[in-house]
Parts: structure tokens; sequence; C-alpha cells
């Protein structure tokens, strides 16, 4: 697992298998971010693998995950709301979602997506070595 920091208000984790999130089968890549924790568009973590199906049967594990880079500022559960399906139905056929965690305050359709396009970086061209290339990822995204 990487953690990042930058200007003390966004974090990034990044698992890469075997490892990931605890009491979680690992993906091959796992992208967690926080940024002003407790503000919308805040939270949110993807992680799953390439694939070439488009039937995603969307089965994530469940329950609190009190480890989230959101500590104490936001309540974290394992799973993606409805609402927020959209951020990664565009990749069906490309991106197998394996695990996703959302916030009940800090989690919102736009971090989805710009989690669904790092994973879908990282997935493809590899996680790189340092840490600024993967911050210029998610800047991108």
């Amino acid at each position: 697992m990487r953690e990042l920091e930058r200007g003390g208000v966004s974090r990034l984790r990044i698992w890469t298998a075997p490892d990931g999130p605890p009491g979680i089968e690992p993906s091959p890549v796992c992208v967690e971010w926080t940024g002003r924790p407790g503000h919308p568009s805040s939270y949110g973590l993807l992680g799953g693998y390439l694939g070439t199906t488009a039937n995603n049967p969307h089965v994530w594990p469940t329950g609190l995950y009190p480890g989230s880079l959101a500590r104490n500022s936001d309540q974290v559960e394992f799973g993606l709301p409805q609402e927020y399906l959209p951020a990664i139905a565009d990749l069906a056929g490309q991106l197998v979602v394996t695990v996703a965690a959302h916030g009940q305050v800090g989690s919102s359709l736009v971090v989805f997506r710009r989690l669904a396009s790092v994973l879908m970086d990282f997935l493809t061209n590899g996680v790189p070595d340092l840490e600024d290339d993967m911050w210029r990822a998610w800047d991108r995204a």
C-alpha cells in the first residue's frame, strides 16, 4: 500500500495485489482518495480489474469501513449506491469493479468518475513509481 498526502488536505491510498483494504479480498489495483474531509465530493474508494465482460455483477463487500482515509469526518461504508453507478457505467466491458466504498456525506458522482478514470489509468499503464506521477494521474482525471 502507498499512502500519499498533498498540501495537508488531499490524500491517496493505492493498493496493488496481494494487498488491499483490511478484510477485503484484494483487487489488482484499488484507489482511495479524500479531499477536505466532511465536505461534499471529498471521499471515495474504487478497486477492480480490467475485464472484457459487459456483465459486472456489482458484488461488493458491505458494512462499515472504519479504517478509511475519511477517518472520523464521515461514516464510510463499503458498496456503491445506485446514484453513483453511472460513474462506472461507461466503463462496462473494460472495468470490473470488485470493491467500492462511499461516505455518507463526502461522496459524489464526480468523485467516482475521477476514481474510475484513475483506476483505468493505473490498470492500463501500471501504477507509477513516483508520487508526483500518481498525483498527476489524479489531476488529469
